[in-house]
């Protein structure tokens, strides 16, 4: 059974905007993988995601109000505002074209509300009307890069008549949480069954989706960059990963900790070739004190001597 989203972020029901917020990025600082060493922090820090990514929409976070997980099925949504391209199968040794089958994955960019996408069913088609079999619910777990980049993956679906393997076209750009909607000869007596397939995508070391200190969605991306104090002070060229291969970023001198750089056009490409930012945010990252010889301890207390102090002036003057 799912876990309730306000119990996952730790606020009662009637919680404000702000109060889910403060909840989420609490919660998400601390299981981060980057943070979080624990086995299980990858998929606690996803979970936190989707219970964020639903109640910070208050569309959504109606739905799941009034239904329960029932309320974010797509059966419930309103009607979509844009369309995905068709995902290709293979069923059973052969190629089959989705638009024969009325196959075509709804949502994929916004299948559960999300804005500027709409799907279409099998039915929505002018003098089609296949008779409708059971419905089959099914999870599909990919990696990050694999959502970033999208591809191509088999599962199994279950129904009365037994199990069917399926090849999927996974498109590029889907997000944690969405659902590919397919429509196919998968059940009992010809009947085309309606399958729903969840996709479930893992954490990556390094990236995360989204701007930084914002929900975790969209075709941007954040990555924290570790840097030295002499990188940060007086400035270096690094190379950064992308989804596209790595890029040599310049850092410029005196970066502190929390500057954010923007590669621009270096973070997700979707399906339809809209693409999306990569964020860098600066880290510095001091040494550890064991690992300094005499000449090195030495050379930061001069440092630190010769720094002005980044305290003064009169709002740290504190009256006794």
């Amino acid at each position: 059974m799912a876990r309730d989203l306000y119990d996952i972020l730790g606020v009662k029901r009637g919680a404000s905007d702000d109060e889910i917020k403060k909840a989420y990025r609490a919660a998400a600082r601390s299981l981060h993988p980057d943070v979080n060493k624990a086995p299980d922090a990858a998929a606690k820090f996803a979970e936190v995601q989707r219970a964020y990514e639903t109640l910070s929409d208050s569309d959504k976070r109606k739905m799941y109000d009034r239904y329960g997980e029932a309320g974010l099925h797509p059966g419930f949504t309103e009607p979509s505002r844009g369309r995905a391209g068709p995902a290709g199968m293979h069923v059973g040794g052969f190629d089959f074209d989705p638009d024969d089958l009325s196959s075509i994955f709804e949502g994929i960019f916004g299948a559960e509300g999300k804005p500027g996408a709409r799907g279409r069913s099998a039915g929505d088609r002018p003098g089609r009307r296949p008779t409708r079999g059971a419905r089959i619910e099914e999870e599909l777990r990919i990696s990050f890069m694999e959502a970033a980049r999208g591809c191509k993956r088999s599962v199994t679906l279950r129904s009365a008549e037994g199990t069917k393997a399926v090849e999927v076209k996974v498109p590029a750009g889907v997000e944690d949480g969405q659902v590919l909607r397919m429509q196919g000869p998968f059940g009992s007596k010809g009947q085309a069954a309606e399958v729903l397939l969840t996709i479930r995508v893992a954490a990556h070391p390094l990236f995360k989706r989204g701007k930084p200190d914002e929900p975790a969605n969209g075709l941007d991306l954040t990555l924290e960059l570790p840097v030295t104090i002499a990188e940060a002070t007086l400035g270096a060229e690094i190379s950064v990963p992308t989804p596209g291969g790595p890029v040599v970023l310049k850092i410029p001198p005196e970066s502190s900790s929390g500057r954010r750089l923007r590669l621009k056009g270096r973070g997700i490409k979707d399906e339809p070739g809209r693409m999306g930012d990569l964020y860098v945010v600066v880290r510095i990252v001091t040494p550890r004190v064991e690992s300094l010889d005499e000449a090195m301890r030495a050379s930061l207390s001069a440092l630190g001597q010769a720094t002005p102090n980044p305290r003064s002036g009169s709002d740290w003057a504190i009256e006794g």
